[in-house]
């Protein structure tokens, strides 16, 4: 899959995988099945997979994915996960930045426009092809 031209800011990408999980929870599920589900580069959640794992959001075991049929890691969200997950929520619907961090701290995070921004590939595609700034309006797909 080549690259869509856009980037997802402050941890947007872990609340689409959180949901995800949270949506099919009693059952494992690959990163290739989980990219499929929110329309993103398998290689963007198979990177972000293994930072979910070491952080203790998600348990992973060996399983065989249904989409290429080949032996690979299964992931399911954690109750440290689904905890994470309330949390984004929460600051999904007030319109805030998703940085935990910055809440933890004692800080207010900032109210901000969108979720995901153009990169330059992106901008560059979006002008030769004469389309308008609607793309960023797409924000997500909600998956509840």
């Amino acid at each position: 899959m080549t690259a869509t031209g856009v980037y997802h800011k402050h941890n947007f990408l872990k609340l689409k995988v959180f949901r995800a999980l949270f949506k099919i929870y009693p059952k494992y599920a690959s990163p290739n099945e989980i990219a499929e589900m929110i329309n993103v580069e398998p290689e963007k959640v198979r990177s972000m997979f293994k930072h979910y794992f070491r952080y203790k959001y998600v348990s992973r075991r060996k399983g065989r994915c249904s989409i290429s049929n080949y032996i690979a890691y299964k992931y399911r969200i954690k109750l440290l996960g689904a905890q994470t997950l309330m949390r984004l929520e929460g600051l999904y619907i007030q319109d805030r930045e998703l940085n935990l961090r910055k809440w933890d701290r004692g800080k207010v995070p900032q109210k901000i426009d969108s979720y995901m921004g153009l990169t330059r590939a992106g901008y560059e595609k979006m002008i030769s092809e004469g389309n308008d700034m609607n793309i960023i309006s797409v924000d997500c797909v909600d998956i509840y």
